[in-house]
């Protein structure tokens, strides 16, 4: 699965963000950072992986969310953003002035 937003996947949701993580994931502590300081409310779904027991992430329902089987997931409206750097620049894009920061002007 490439990274980005996924325009074209609808997933059910109840809330504008909601989070596919693991507690364990540094790509999902990651993000979960990035959410809290932007102030984003979010749903968190944890998802249990071999190293935590089980192995949610290969379940039929979570290869719906995410068919390469990783954690984080960010979806944003239904849409899922895969791959963590990506999920970061979509957070920022979307929260107050506040997130200007994370998005430096220069490409440098």
């Amino acid at each position: 699965m490439t990274g980005g937003l996924h325009a074209h996947t609808e997933l059910p949701h109840t809330q504008e963000w909601e989070l596919y993580h693991n507690n364990f994931s540094l790509c999902s502590k990651k993000t979960r950072v990035c959410l809290l300081e932007l102030a984003l409310d979010f749903k968190a779904h944890h998802v249990d992986l071999i190293e935590t027991g089980s192995c949610e992430n290969i379940s039929r329902h979570y290869l719906t969310v995410y068919p390469g089987a990783l954690v984080p997931v960010l979806v944003h409206h239904g849409h899922p953003v895969y791959v963590s750097h990506e999920q970061l620049v979509s957070a920022a894009k979307h929260a107050d002035s506040a997130a200007k920061e994370l998005l430096p002007t220069e490409p440098e």
